[in-house]
């Protein structure tokens, strides 16, 4: 049997075809997972609302959103970045430098407390402020909300009750304001798990390959009966079966949990929905970060409003189809 150079060349281009087409189409269904709003009906009024703070279950435990800017100074490069974020001191010390293809983390966890005392070096954004943030956005994307802003609400609830500590002002303060719907949210969970990393074309196969296409039929079998003795002798756990030419790239399944409730003015639930999207993302596209100080993994606002705000508009989708059936 002879294959040819040019099979193996042939073989190499279709696999990263086949990568980058994978590629592309991750990032149409993306886009088709966020299709406009139906046309608002005919002589339809806006219904007033207000949203209200949003609570952030979720907590964030494993890592924090942070405000979009520059910070290389505070980062993990990817050279010195260790491979395992609960790993102590002397174990990051120790961990052999990354190749740009390892990218950034590849484990995600809590990582080390931050020091006692220690100045915090950056606010953190919950997620509930966030989902609060796209959900005004989206709500009045849709045509079919005027939306209140809270602060206009809590100074006309303020006049009723001063302390803010009867509940009753607030549907009071809805009423005086013309207010038919008080939106509340919850972010339940957010979650970013490692994946897996693909699309490299092992260092055994290549060597296989090659020694196949010799023309020499006696070169050809010595050729290929080493590959095949190294590959039996090689322990499964050695960095040969890992080696390869290619692009590598580390994927995570992000999983975000939302609710969305409205209450009346008289008090009942108007409407109630959940929504949870997973997806599969590239670590370059989350753009997370490490601390150098506490190994915290940190998500840009961007990047996390990305996620986010899929959800929110498959939850605002629902509450709008509802409203074009009479809710009110």
């Amino acid at each position: 049997m002879r294959i040819p150079l040019r099979g193996v060349s042939a073989l190499v281009i279709l696999l990263f075809s086949c990568s980058t087409l994978t590629r592309v189409q991750q990032t149409i269904d993306g886009l088709e997972s966020r299709k406009g709003y139906g046309p608002v009906p005919a002589n339809f009024k806006k219904i007033r609302l207000v949203l209200m703070p949003f609570d952030n279950s979720a907590e964030m435990k494993a890592f924090d959103i942070v405000p979009d800017g520059d910070y290389s100074g505070n980062i993990l490069g990817l050279q010195d970045t260790p491979a395992n974020l609960e790993s102590s001191d002397s174990q990051a010390a120790a961990a052999p430098p990354r190749s740009p293809d390892a990218l950034v983390p590849l484990t995600i966890g809590p990582g080390k407390p931050a020091a006692e005392n220690s100045k915090p070096d950056v606010d953190r954004i919950l997620p509930g402020d966030l989902y609060r943030e796209i959900a005004e956005t989206e709500l009045f994307q849709s045509g079919r909300f005027e939306v209140v802003p809270y602060h206009l609400f809590i100074e006309e609830r303020r006049r009723i009750d001063p302390e803010l500590a009867d509940p009753a002002s607030t549907l009071a303060a809805a009423r005086n304001l013309n207010i038919e719907l008080l939106v509340s949210g919850d972010c339940t969970d957010f979650e970013i798990k490692q994946s897996a990393s693909f699309w490299k074309v092992p260092l055994w196969a290549l060597l296989l390959l090659g020694s196949l296409a010799i023309n020499d039929r006696r070169l050809r079998e010595v050729a290929v009966q080493t590959v095949i003795r190294v590959m039996l002798a090689t322990p499964v756990e050695s960095g040969f079966w890992k080696a390869g030419i290619g692009w590598e790239n580390v994927d995570v399944e992000v999983e975000v949990g939302l609710n969305l409730r409205a209450a009346k003015q008289a008090g009942s639930i108007a409407f109630s929905e959940e929504s949870t999207t997973r997806r599969t993302e590239s670590i370059r596209n989350l753009d997370l970060l490490v601390w150098k100080e506490t190994n915290r993994i940190r998500i840009q606002k961007t990047s996390a409003g990305r996620q986010i705000r899929i959800g929110v508009i498959d939850l605002v989708q629902k509450i709008s189809s509802q409203t074009d059936q009479g809710l009110r």
